[in-house]
């Protein structure tokens, strides 16, 4: 579950069908059982948070991170729990659900 705010010391992995955030303060002990637990995982696919392959983070504070994709640049909002993206073409667009449904295809809602 996502909290307010990212982990202190975020690790984002942005992956062909996933976008990771991991905790850094607990990754030690993850590579002693061999097992890393995200602090949260957005996975790639239609109508979800990432509709597209993450890229690269572009930028983030403890609050936000704002992340490039193929095809559009997200921004996730920790704080207010929600998501917004803006493709190549200049369009906005709002996630239809929380942070916290990011996985559950809720579409997108063209703000411009």
């Amino acid at each position: 579950m996502i909290g307010d705010r990212l982990p202190d010391r975020p690790f984002f992995s942005c992956e062909k069908d996933a976008f990771v955030i991991v905790d850094q303060a607990k990754m030690g002990a993850s590579f002693m059982t061999g097992k890393i637990e995200h602090w949260f995982r957005f996975e790639v696919a239609g109508g979800n948070v990432f509709d597209s392959r993450p890229l690269k983070v572009i930028d983030h504070t403890p609050l936000s991170a704002v992340v490039e994709c193929e095809d559009s640049t997200v921004s996730l909002d920790v704080e207010s729990g929600s998501a917004r993206k803006k493709t190549h073409d200049g369009r906005e667009w709002v996630y239809l659900s929380g942070l916290d449904a990011a996985n559950s295809g809720a579409g997108w809602m063209p703000v411009s």
